[in-house]
């Protein structure tokens, strides 16, 4: 005789609305599918819409989820980087040249690939391998090994 389930068996609410951009799990949480994967974002009795919309344009890029933290943006990453660089001019240690190419490759290539606003922690390996084919159909194999 196949066994009972001795807890009653949980009836999955409904969409708040018609475009809720999340469906009931049989977890008891709220879920969604992007890029073949499933997203979990809270029991069905928590507000969880907040943490969907917070994490969605990660999500929609194919990128985890971050940890919320004290993560710096890639501009300001940046900007720390080429001010260093400046530093290493004005003491005659870097040509002005070589700092233009920085400027050039993280101003305006990483920048643009990735918006000045990404987080420094949602960063992955894959990232830089992406960003670099991108590079490859832009430019010419002798200035894609400088870059």
């Amino acid at each position: 005789m196949p066994k009972r389930r001795s807890d009653p068996v949980k009836t999955k609410p409904a969409k708040p609305y018609a475009d809720f951009p999340m469906f009931s799990h049989a977890s008891g949480r709220w879920a969604t599918i992007m890029h073949g994967r499933l997203g979990y974002f809270g029991a069905w009795a928590d507000a969880v819409l907040q943490k969907y919309l917070d994490q969605r344009d990660g999500l929609h890029a194919g990128r985890t989820p971050r940890v919320e933290g004290n993560s710096l943006q890639l501009r300001d990453l940046v900007s720390q980087f080429l001010t260093a660089k400046q530093r290493k001019v004005d003491a005659d240690e870097l040509k002005t040249s070589t700092f233009g190419e920085y400027y050039r490759v993280g101003s305006r290539r990483l920048i643009e690939a990735f918006g000045g606003t990404r987080l420094t922690d949602d960063f992955v390996t894959d990232d830089f391998g992406q960003f670099r084919a991108q590079l490859a159909k832009m430019l010419r194999p002798s200035e894609l090994d400088q870059q």
